[in-house]
Formats: C-alpha cells, sequence, structure tokens
C-alpha cells in the first residue's frame, strides 16, 4: 500500500510547508506501523541528502525537523531523479 517515492514526496511536502516542526507531528499523518516504517526512512533519506536536518532538543527524543532553505532549488530535480 505505500512506496518509498510516495512516502519520500510526502515527506518533502509536509517539510516544506511546515518549515520546522516536532519529530512526532511528521508522523501524525501515519495510518499503521507500515506507514510510519517508509515515513521513518523516507525522512532518514532526505536528511542524509540534506533537503532537511535533525535538531536535537532538550531532554530525552525531542527532536525537530527542520526543512533546508539552501537546498531548495534542487527539490524538483531530486523528484525527477525518484
Amino acid at each position: 500500500n505505500y512506496t518509498m517515492e510516495q512516502s519520500r514526496e510526502s515527506v518533502l511536502d509536509i517539510c516544506r510547508t511546515k518549515k520546522t516542526m516536532s519529530f512526532e507531528k511528521l508522523f501524525e499523518v501515519c495510518e499503521n506501523r507500515i506507514h510510519a516504517i517508509f515515513t521513518f526512512l523516507s525522512m532518514l533519506e532526505l536528511v542524509q541528502q540534506k533537503y532537511m536536518r535533525l535538531i536535537v532538543g532538550e531532554g530525552r527524543n525531542n527532536f525537530i525537523v527542520e526543512w533546508n532553505e539552501e537546498r531548495e532549488e534542487d527539490v524538483n530535480d531530486f523528484l525527477l531523479q525518484s
């Protein structure tokens, strides 16, 4: 029911729109565990490719997901390659 391409596009859209959000907020749209796993893997891939950043907040398991504005012009190229 889920694909990595669909998941990447969804994570990109959410992050591009919100710019900065809590790690948990990214997973609010997930329907089940499998959907959450696809979302998590897509997020890791996009962080690795510098489309977004993970910022460690205070306390335990407190992460902020932040859109990387410097990479924005490359998003269309990324989607075309997928």
